[in-house]
């Protein structure tokens, strides 16, 4: 008899909609490949089985565990931990027993622990901690879990009773970032952040601190990685340098892994990791270790008898069709059992990668939330009738397109499929024509046919070309180059580029006042500087003025948020994980800087931020409605007292833009990885609907 997969409501998210479904392939006991729809979403930690026959996966943004059948690297079933609301449970790191009958899901958000029976992969128990937990050690003997909070207090559970029998108290203003249990079971240690690393050592016997030392040779810059233990239990390995790495400049930042003699209690050696450690694992005969990375795009391996790198595993073809940005953050890894393969989690590929560690290749990409296209900007037709939405493919077969949407039906009534997928779309204020950019040209459709007409060339200069805006009274708009430091004016009538303005490196968004005679263009940091607002006078092309990001916003934003209030008095624009700032357009000041976060976030430490990534307006200019991607949802702002209404309305799986209908009735949101579109009504701000741009089934290889 076939076993039956439970299909869980893994798409019923945010708000209890439901999502366009992502088909996974899965396998039964009879062999034969089938499909469950299922979504994962930031894929961060990975434990494989002792026989080595599954490995579980959490799954963050979805609030699940996914189980993984390593014979054919299929999903074989999905565990729910989903406890409403975007912040509610989030499942960071888990462990299981020495003899892998239970497993410990640390979940951040929800401050507990999620115990799961791996005999029928179902949730048994909650282990209540009231604080953020961060991550958990079990002793080799599978008594104890001693688990880290973030906190000057350790946790030890009983395992058999999944009750916390002690609690292990540091000094007052230290806090656990990771820990480890010894191979002989006899102690466990924490390393917290304080004075550049401080390691505690805990006796198991008696779960108490018989010593503490700070490893000052350690110079540690933000996060610190998962440490490891050698096998013979005299060295700790601490990786360190997250921060101060970035995906644009993988070079900086501390990019090491310090090795620590644990009876001398320093630091003997220094490994240098390119990329930002985040966790080393060690080979089952402890000879090799193997250390992923935020940035590099790779796994090292790293010689533990001289601390030398002998080799990496770098990306290949697993993920074919993605781009690069979804290449990089690879997180925990688990490695089988006669160390043959390696598991790694991508947090920004929502795969599973498996490396093959005899060739050292990466040979399969296990994906969780298997997307067709991405959807990203849209805009909406003066009379509110027709919504156009972008999407750019991301897997073979899928297709980069402009959808049509009837706003009378909610529903897709043309798709306009282009090569690369064209952007920003912008329809002209007497609603006859849409512009949108596509590659290193710009498309002119005529909405009423919905048939391109004309297509404007940038020229063949190996730009990026992203936003475009067009100029009230005047025939012609400005287009910018991200990856460049040009703003291209086009000259709408004769179809030509007839200029172009030097603003500064990597002019992302644009916009136009209302009256035409201004425009701004947001730069996102870049390795040149931190970025701003530039000024520019459309009657002559020039810049004529700038405007820094704000102190103590940035300069990490990626400043996607770009927008006008209706009367052009204002703009206001994102310049930081949680920031909005509104510029008054007369003095072309900082008027007011706005924290979108909750306050709950903010308790929480708001790990991801919420990034806003576009704003809409009603059309009296009373209310905003800001789109925060990382959150997954919409924050409300009443315009004139300035200030986040306590309302979010849920959407969908990493919101990207919102369009309003013109009689305020309605805003549509699309939602990046759901591939879908939310459709709010503004009268009770709750989602009412979603439109679904793709259904995909496939078998992965």
């Amino acid at each position: 008899m076939i076993k039956a997969l439970t299909l869980f409501g893994i798409c019923l998210l945010l708000g209890g909609l439901l999502a366009a479904y992502s088909f996974v392939s899965t396998a039964s006991e009879t062999g034969v490949a089938q499909t469950i729809q299922v979504r994962g979403i930031w894929p961060s930690d990975v434990v494989i089985t002792p026989d080595g026959s599954r490995v579980y996966v959490t799954a963050i943004g979805t609030h699940n565990v996914f189980v993984i059948d390593t014979k054919m690297n299929l999903i074989t079933d999905v565990i729910d931990l989903w406890e409403g609301g975007f912040y509610s449970a989030w499942p960071f790191r888990l462990a299981m027993t020495p003899d892998g009958t239970k497993i410990y899901v640390a979940n951040m958000m929800s401050d507990n622990i999620s115990v799961i029976d791996t005999g029928i992969n179902r949730v048994v128990a909650t282990i209540d901690l009231g604080h953020f937990v961060h991550d958990v050690a079990f002793t080799p003997d599978g008594r104890f879990a001693y688990v880290d909070l973030g906190w000057n207090r350790v946790p030890v559970v009983d395992v058999s009773t999944n009750r916390v029998v002690k609690t292990v108290r540091l000094k007052k203003r230290d806090r656990t970032y990771t820990l480890a249990a010894s191979h002989d079971g006899r102690k466990v240690y924490a390393v917290t952040q304080t004075g550049g690393g401080r390691v505690y050592i805990i006796d198991v016997s008696t779960h108490r601190v018989i010593d503490r030392f700070n490893c000052r040779e350690v110079t540690i810059q933000g996060n610190q990685g998962i440490i490891a233990i050698s096998p013979d239990n005299s060295k700790l390995y601490l990786p360190s340098g997250i921060d101060g790495t970035s995906y644009e400049r993988p070079d900086e930042g501390v990019n090491k892994v310090f090795v620590i003699d644990l009876a001398t209690k320093s630091v003997t050696a220094e490994i240098e990791i390119t990329g930002g450690p985040i966790v080393m694992r060690l080979s089952p005969n402890g000879q090799l270790a193997y250390v992923s990375t935020f940035a590099a795009q790779k796994v090292f391996v790293v010689d533990l008898s001289n601390n030398t790198v002998i080799g990496e595993i770098e990306w290949n073809k697993v993920l074919a069709g993605d781009n690069e940005r979804r290449r990089t953050d690879l997180r925990d890894m688990a490695i089988a059992p006669d160390g043959s393969q390696l598991y790694i989690t991508g947090w920004e590929a929502d795969a599973v990668l498996v490396a093959d560690l005899t060739t050292r290749r990466m040979t399969d990409a296990i994906q969780l939330n298997k997307i067709m296209t991405q959807l990203y900007e849209i805009a909406i037709t003066p009379d509110g009738k027709w919504v156009y939405a972008s999407a750019e493919a991301v897997t073979k077969g899928a297709k980069s397109s402009l959808f049509v949407i009837d706003t009378s039906t909610n529903s897709i009534v043309d798709e306009i499929v282009r090569s690369r997928y064209p952007s920003n779309p912008y329809v002209t204020p007497d609603g006859r024509l849409l512009y949108a950019v596509s590659g290193n040209e710009v498309l002119v459709m005529e909405v009423t046919t919905n048939k391109i007409i004309q297509e404007i060339s940038l020229g063949d200069t190996g730009g990026f070309f992203y936003d475009i805006a067009g100029v009230p009274g005047q025939e012609k708009a400005y287009v910018t180059d991200v990856r460049g430091e040009d703003v291209y004016v086009v000259d709408l009538e004769s179809g030509t580029v007839v200029n172009r303005i030097n603003v500064g490196w990597w002019p992302q968004m644009v916009v136009v006042t209302p009256n035409g005679s201004r425009a701004y263009v947001s730069r996102q940091n870049n390795p040149h500087d931190i970025g701003g607002l530039v000024i520019i006078d459309t009657a002559t092309d020039q810049v004529i003025g700038t405007v820094a990001p704000p102190i103590g916003t940035g300069p990490n934003g990626r400043f996607d948020l770009l927008a006008l209030t209706p009367d052009g008095a204002y703009v206001y624009w994102e310049t930081s994980p949680t920031y909005v700032n509104i510029i008054e357009i007369a003095s072309n000041r900082v008027v007011k800087t706005i924290d979108v976060s909750t306050q709950a976030e903010r308790e929480a430490g708001n790990p991801r931020g919420t990034h806003p990534s576009d704003i809409g307006f009603t059309s009296d200019g009373s209310r905003a409605y800001i789109v925060c991607g990382d959150a997954y949802y919409v924050a409300i702002l009443d315009v004139a007292t300035r200030t986040i209404v306590n309302r979010i309305i849920d959407v969908g799986m990493e919101p990207v833009a919102i369009a309003i209908t013109p009689d305020d009735r309605f805003a549509y949101v699309t939602n990046k990885k759901g591939e879908n579109i939310s459709i709010i009504d503004l009268a009770t701000n709750k989602v009412v609907g979603s439109i679904p741009i793709s259904k995909c089934s496939s078998t992965l290889p």
